[in-house]
């Protein structure tokens, strides 16, 4: 694998960011973000190194909620309808890593319920035995929460109520952490955004706090809507498109619904930076073969 050239988002939107690299393999061409090159959790194919706007999605993160120690999906966001997809959170994740998945989204429902990070050890046990990339998101209510999350090695921190909440916790983490640390999840039911577990809903809609949050200066979104969570029925395509066409700078990666592999390619069409798969894996419809091919 050789470096040919650094570039910066510049080269991608006309506006300035953190760098990222452009690598040749074998006969192709592909983008890193200087930050993530190490967990290539945003590698995209370029189709023509000469203009690197041209370029092909190829993967998101892999998915599990954490719940009593177990890998869990909820349905809808539904703590009541709970399915544990392995009870070994730590063998699911060395899975992922046999399987060449190089980065997992994590979310610690016992810490969305207790405002806590409730799992911190076990997630921390995670990403020491399997070495994979993560991002964390649940209970995250504190910036010496983000601290020690960072600390023990996890890669990056999902702040979800907080920015409904308390706007200037986001502005403090941003400041502290930087924006390549910190991504702004939101769920919404109906376009109104879910806080606390998805069991209280805001009275803002989702576009709306979106573009707050990127003015504040966050740059990735992870957007879930509730009502298609878990549900195989498909993703709302149509949240997806209003919000990657609001948006400026910002990326979006899609949660939610995904059933089959039509989805990730509708999604890919509209514009989404990578989309988490979920019960769509757990329940045979997506195989690990499958995402890996994608887009390659």
């Amino acid at each position: 694998m050789k470096n040919i050239r650094q570039i910066g988002f510049d080269d991608l939107n006309g506006k300035p960011a953190f760098q990222m690299a452009m690598q040749k393999v074998d006969d192709r061409y592909y983008l890193y973000t200087a930050s993530f090159a190490h967990n290539g959790w945003n590698i995209v194919e370029v189709t023509d190194p000469e203009n690197p706007r041209n370029v092909k999605w190829i993967e998101g993160p892999w998915f599990y909620d954490i719940k009593d120690g177990q890998a869990v999906r909820l349905f809808k966001g539904d703590f009541n309808q709970k399915t544990v997809v392995n009870p070994d959170i730590i063998e699911q994740a060395k899975t992922f890593k046999n399987a060449g998945i190089q980065f997992i989204h994590l979310v610690d429902l016992d810490g969305t319920l207790d405002g806590r990070a409730t799992n911190r050890d076990l997630i921390t046990e995670v990403k020491k035995i399997s070495g994979l990339g993560i991002e964390v998101g649940g209970g995250i209510r504190t910036l010496e929460q983000i601290r020690d999350y960072l600390e023990v090695g996890i890669d990056r921190i999902i702040i979800g109520s907080m920015a409904v909440k308390d706007p200037d916790f986001v502005r403090a983490a941003l400041e502290e952490f930087g924006a390549d640390r910190i991504v702004v999840g939101i769920d919404a039911k109906a376009g109104l955004v879910a806080t606390e577990g998805w069991l209280e809903t805001s009275n803002v809609d989702y576009i709306t706090l979106a573009k707050e949050m990127e003015k504040m200066g966050v740059t990735l979104f992870i957007y879930t809507d509730v009502d298609r969570d878990g549900t195989l029925t498909g993703p709302n395509l149509d949240h997806y498109k209003c919000l990657v066409s609001e948006l400026t700078t910002a990326k979006v990666i899609a949660s939610g619904g995904v059933a089959e592999l039509a989805d990730l390619n509708h999604l890919q069409e509209i514009g989404v930076a990578g989309t988490i798969v979920g019960k769509a894996y757990y329940n045979g419809n997506i195989t690990l073969d499958q995402l890996k091919s994608f887009g390659g």
